[in-house]
């Protein structure tokens, strides 16, 4: 059986020599073993708040939910935000 991880995802942007930074989710396959994870779906640039974003993603694995609800999640954490 398959396990599922959610994880958060950092990105940095520059544009006119301003730099942003951005985080994301993803989920992880079988994340028991580091060298084995697969990044099997992921949404990156959902929000600058990092405490906001790491909240949802240990919900996410708290209520260890399926894959196929990532962006059902993450339209409603925008929608609330």
């Amino acid at each position: 059986m398959t396990s599922i991880t959610y994880g958060l995802t950092k990105t940095e942007y520059e544009y006119n020599g301003k730099k942003r930074v951005s985080y994301g989710i993803a989920v992880y396959a079988d994340a028991q073993c580091e060298d084995t994870a697969i990044v099997v779906d992921s949404i990156s640039d959902i929000t600058p708040d990092k405490a906001a974003l790491t909240e949802l993603v240990e919900q996410c694995n708290s209520l260890e939910l399926s894959k196929e609800h990532l962006r059902e999640i993450v339209e409603d954490f925008i929608t609330r935000c």
